[in-house]
C-alpha cells in the first residue's frame, strides 16, 4: 500500500509499503486431532505411489456425472439469466447433481490477525509470516507437541509454492518444527478463477484485427456489445472478464435453444414449455453445439476433403524449391460493421467458406472447400470451456466438493494447454494429495474446510484466498489512516477489528 504524505520535509516522503495480512477460522466441528497427525501424514507420503495419467483423467462414471454437470450448467444459465424460464428455478434447484455431496450449511467464525510488517514476496518472507502467526496465536513452535499436529493453511498458488520449496530445502536437516513438516497446504479457488478466466479469454479472444472475418471470437463480440476495449497484454479486473465470457455463454445458449427447438420466438416456447421438454432440449444443445465430438467431426471432414483434393506435395527445401501452405476464409455475406449490433444472430453467425492456397514456388491453387466451419469449431469450443467456467464458479458457490474435484482433474489439462504452467503443476499436487497422500481422515478435514462462509447462508460460500483479499481492501481502503497517521502500528491495531468495527457509511444518508 501507499503511504502518502500531504507536505515533503527531510525524511519524509511517499513511500509504498509491502506487508501481510493472515486470518484464521476454527475447523469444522468434526476435525479432530486424532485425524491430523503428522506422524500418520508423513507415514502415508513415504508409501505413496507417483502420480499416473490416470489419476488426472476421469474415469468413466466420473466422466458421466461431469456431463451431467455442465448439462445442469447450461439449464441454470438458461433460467436464471431470463426471466423467460423463471418459473423452473426451483426444479432447476432441485435436479441438481451431486447435492449428497455438500458440506452442511453453517457460519464460519473469521478472525483476522494484526498486519505484519514482513515482505513475503520471498521463501524466507513466507517462512517469517507463518513463524509470526503462530507466536501471535502463542504456539510454542519448538516442542514436539505442536509439531505433532498438522496445521492446514490456504493461500494463493506463489505463496504455497514457495512455503513447499522451504520443506523441500529443509527436509532432513532440520527438526520436524523448524522443517514445517506439519504443515499441509490447501487451495486458493479464487486464484485459480482468475488463471481459469485469463486462460480463456487469451485462447478465444481472436485476431482484433479481424473484424467481421473472426465473428465467433471473443474480441468481435466485446465490440458488439459496446464494451470497453481489452488488450490481452494488460487484462482488465477479473470481473470483467468473467462478465464478457457468462453474457456471451447466456446469448449463446439463448441463441442455441431457438436452433434446436425451431420455434419463431423463445417468448412463444417459454409459455407453453414443460421442464421436462425444456431438459430434454438442453441435452440436444450439449450434443449438437458443446460436445467436442462435433468440433472432430468437423475437422475431420476438412482435413479428408484436403485429401481427397490431391494437393500437389509440397517441394521441400532440400529438393531445391520452397512450399507454403496457408488457410484463409472468405466471408459469404456481408457482416455489418462491429460497431453496431446485428439484426440478427443468425447474420453475426453467418458461416464462411474455407480456402486452401498451396503455392509451390512456380504454381498456386486455389481449392475452396465445402465442409468444415471454423467459426462454428470455435464457438463450440467456447461453449464447453465458458460452461467449466460456469461449473466451477456455481460449485464454489454451493460448495459442492464433489463437483469440484471434477472440475480440478480437468483444470489441471485446461492451464497446461492456455500456458498456465504454475497452476497446472499446483493442481498436480493437490490431486496427487487427494489421491494418494493426505490419509482419508486428513482428506476429508481439508475438503470441509477449503470454503467458508462469514454469512451462514445458502449459495454464500466463497473461497478462502478471496476472504483474504475482502480482507485486504477493508484494511487498505476503508480503514488505513491517511496522512502522517498511517503508520504499521496502527494497521497491527485496525486489522483484528475489522469484523468488529461496524459498516461504514456508504451515503450521507446512512450518517
Amino acid at each position: 500500500m501507499m503511504f502518502r504524505i500531504a507536505e515533503q520535509i527531510l525524511g519524509r516522503k511517499d513511500s509504498q509499503e509491502n506487508g501481510t495480512c493472515a486470518t484464521i477460522f476454527p475447523l469444522y466441528r468434526d476435525a479432530r486431532e486424532e485425524d491430523m497427525q503428522t506422524s500418520d501424514l508423513l507415514e502415508s507420503f513415504s508409501s505413496a505411489p507417483p502420480l499416473a495419467a490416470k489419476d488426472i483423467r476421469h474415469t468413466p462414471a466420473e466422466a458421466d456425472l461431469f456431463h451431467e454437470s455442465l448439462e445442469h450448467a447450461a439449464l441454470r444459465d438458461l433460467v436464471s439469466r431470463t426471466e423467460l424460464f423463471a418459473r423452473f428455478r426451483p426444479q432447476v434447484d432441485a435436479c441438481l447433481p451431486g447435492k449428497y455431496e455438500q458440506i452442511p450449511i453453517h457460519q464460519t467464525e473469521v478472525h483476522a490477525l494484526p498486519a505484519m510488517n514482513i515482505d513475503e514476496s520471498s521463501i524466507t518472507g513466507n517462512a517469517d509470516v507463518v513463524d509470526s502467526m503462530f507466536k501471535e496465536l502463542g504456539f510454542d513452535v519448538g516442542t514436539t507437541k505442536f509439531s505433532g499436529i498438522l496445521r492446514p493453511i490456504f493461500g494463493d498458488q506463489l505463496s504455497i509454492a514457495r512455503l513447499r520449496s522451504l520443506i523441500t530445502n529443509r527436509a532432513g536437516h532440520e527438526g520436524s518444527a523448524h522443517s514445517y513438516s506439519h504443515l499441509v497446504f490447501g487451495p486458493g479457488f479464487f486464484h485459480h478463477q482468475m488463471a481459469l478466466t485469463h486462460g480463456i479469454i487469451e485462447t478465444h479472444w481472436g485476431d482484433t484485427h479481424a473484424g467481421t472475418r473472426s465473428p465467433g471470437s471473443l474480441s468481435f463480440l466485446n465490440t458488439v456489445l459496446d464494451r470497453k476495449p481489452i488488450v490481452l497484454t494488460s487484462l482488465p479486473p477479473y470481473r470483467t472478464c468473467r462478465d464478457l465470457i457468462f453474457t456471451t455463454l447466456s446469448a449463446s445458449l439463448l441463441h442455441c435453444l431457438e436452433l434446436v427447438t425451431k420455434c419463431e420466438s423463445l417468448e412463444d416456447y417459454a409459455r407453453t414449455v414443460s421442464f421436462t421438454q425444456l431438459r430434454a432440449d438442453v441435452s440436444k444443445i450439449m450434443d449438437r453445439f458443446v460436445s467436442p465430438n462435433t468440433v472432430a467431426t468437423l475437422r475431420n471432414n476438412r482435413a479428408n476433403e484436403v485429401a481427397r483434393l490431391q494437393l500437389p506435395r509440397p517441394v521441400l527445401p532440400f529438393e531445391g524449391g520452397h512450399a507454403s501452405l496457408t488457410i484463409t476464409t472468405v466471408p459469404q455475406a456481408s457482416v455489418p460493421h462491429p460497431t453496431a449490433p446485428p439484426a440478427s444472430l443468425n447474420e453475426a453467425a453467418s458461416v464462411p467458406k474455407t480456402s486452401v492456397s498451396v503455392c509451390t514456388g512456380v504454381q498456386a491453387h486455389d481449392l475452396q472447400l465445402t465442409v468444415g466451419d471454423v467459426v462454428h469449431e470455435n464457438m463450440c469450443l467456447f461453449l464447453r470451456d465458458a460452461l467449466v467456467l460456469r461449473e466451477f464458479t456455481d460449485a464454489i458457490k454451493g460448495v459442492s466438493s464433489g463437483r469440484i474435484l471434477r472440475v480440478l482433474k480437468l483444470l489441471a489439462l485446461m492451464y497446461r494447454g492456455s500456458g498456465r504452467m504454475k497452476y497446472a503443476h499446483e493442481l498436480l499436487h493437490l490431486v496427487h494429495n487427494l489421491t494418494h497422500i493426505w490419509p482419508k481422515p486428513l482428506r476429508d478435514v481439508m475438503i470441509k474446510n477449503w470454503l467458508v462462509n462469514p454469512s451462514g447462508k445458502p449459495n454464500s460460500w466463497v473461497p478462502v484466498d478471496l476472504l483474504q483479499e475482502h480482507i485486504n481492501f477493508w484494511i487498505k481502503v476503508i480503514y488505513k489512516a491517511q496522512g502522517g497517521n498511517a503508520s504499521w502500528e496502527w494497521l497491527e491495531m485496525i486489522s483484528p477489528t475489522i469484523y468488529d468495527l461496524p459498516p461504514t457509511p456508504r451515503s450521507g444518508n446512512d450518517v
